[in-house]
């Protein structure tokens, strides 16, 4: 009803605007471009989800972006608007890490960079050179962008332009979001892998999108690893036998992307922000049994509901309890208290990292767990 009353507003001020609400959810929200599509006007089209808020000049600083047409779709760096939930504040900053670092060096490389399925603007021509949005994955972003790459499609981030946006704030809204962009992933690397690897985009853009679709199976090593880790540690000669120590310099990729990040963009401030760091810590460590769940479903199955994430300003609404979830949080609480015995081996071989680092899961697991189980409790 409200946005039907702004539209109805803006309408009688002479505005070109219409409200299109369809009348079931067939493609989820790649239905919903596509549909879209059908009544857009115009060379470019603007996405945004429900919660961005952009800048009265958005269009205008963005539209000149598009030097030529080559140019496929120009993406902005989201946002973040205020909240008290340190879970949010926590995701804000993988957020910043993803966009100032990682976007950004994708796109000066000319490297494939993908379209973050909101806050952008894609012209009408590549989307329909590229396919469409197709309604086969939960990352509906992800596959159109790499189509339209191997298409020989360019694409431009721009940093300057930022688009305000809610990150959840309970850990099962946060379960579901990840969930399903992990899902998506691995949908579109089983669906483009040969693809891209056939097309004819240089060895390292095609090296480069790989990486990009098996990011999310980096939660399944995770989860292997902490499985692992509990026998190896029974068995503490062997354990030091074997020489992994030097596979610790790997853990330091994302801590220096993420204080990158924030200098780059608060300058000592950042230091305010990276309090919430352990926050993002913990909820990454403990996401990676849902994940990595995820991730397998995507390899063998490109069906899948895209479940909304709530927001605060649709109201919050929960979502819905299942069997299946309440099975996986239990799972999750047990994988916390197996995490905290291995943790307390470590620590009796002296390994005061290994302790740490095992610490962190345990909570994360245990946060992740209960966050989904009190929604089948009363008042959850």
């Amino acid at each position: 009803m409200l946005a039907r009353s702004r539209v109805e507003f803006h309408r009688a001020r002479g505005t070109d605007i219409d409200l299109i609400q369809r009348s079931d959810r067939s493609g989820f929200k790649a239905g919903a471009l596509a549909n879209g599509l059908h009544s857009a006007k115009g060379e470019f089209v603007a996405i945004f989800d429900a919660d961005f808020i952009p800048a009265p000049d958005f269009l205008r600083t963005m539209l000149p972006h598009f030097v030529d047409d080559s140019i496929g779709f120009v993406q902005a760096r989201w946002d973040h608007l205020p909240t008290s939930s340190p879970f949010a504040r926590g995701l804000a900053i993988g957020v910043d890490g993803h966009f100032i670092v990682e976007q950004t060096a994708r796109n000066r490389s000319g490297l494939p960079m993908i379209f973050n399925g909101s806050a952008g603007v894609w012209r009408t021509a590549c989307i329909e050179a590229s396919g469409g949005w197709a309604g086969d994955t939960l990352c509906e972003d992800m596959d159109l962008s790499l189509r339209a790459a191997m298409q020989g499609w360019q694409c431009v981030f721009v940093p300057d332009v930022a688009g305000p946006q809610e990150e959840p704030g309970p850990i099962a809204h946060i379960k579901s979001q990840h969930g399903r962009w992990a899902k998506g992933g691995a949908q579109c690397l089983r669906k483009l892998s040969l693809p891209l690897l056939r097309s004819k985009l240089s060895p390292a853009q095609k090296m480069g999108g790989l990486m990009y679709l098996s990011g999310y199976a980096a939660h399944l090593m995770m989860l292997i690893v902490i499985v692992l880790w509990l026998p190896l540690a029974l068995q503490p000669e062997l354990f030091k036998q074997m020489p992994l120590a030097f596979l610790g310099f790997g853990g330091l990729g994302l801590p220096i992307e993420y204080v990158a990040s924030q200098f780059a963009l608060y300058g000592r401030g950042g230091f305010r922000k990276l309090l919430f760091l352990p926050f993002l810590m913990a909820v990454g460590f403990g996401m990676a049994f849902n994940n990595g769940l995820n991730v397998l479903e995507g390899l063998v199955n490109r069906s899948g509901e895209f479940k909304r994430t709530p927001k605060r300003g649709a109201g919050q609404a929960p979502l819905s309890s299942d069997p299946r979830q309440t099975r996986q949080s239990i799972l999750e609480i047990g994988l916390s208290f197996y995490t905290l015995i291995t943790a307390a081996l470590m620590w009796q071989a002296g390994e005061a990292i290994s302790t740490g680092v095992l610490l962190i899961y345990s909570v994360g697991f245990a946060l992740a767990g209960w966050g989904t189980l009190r929604l089948g409790l009363p008042g959850g």
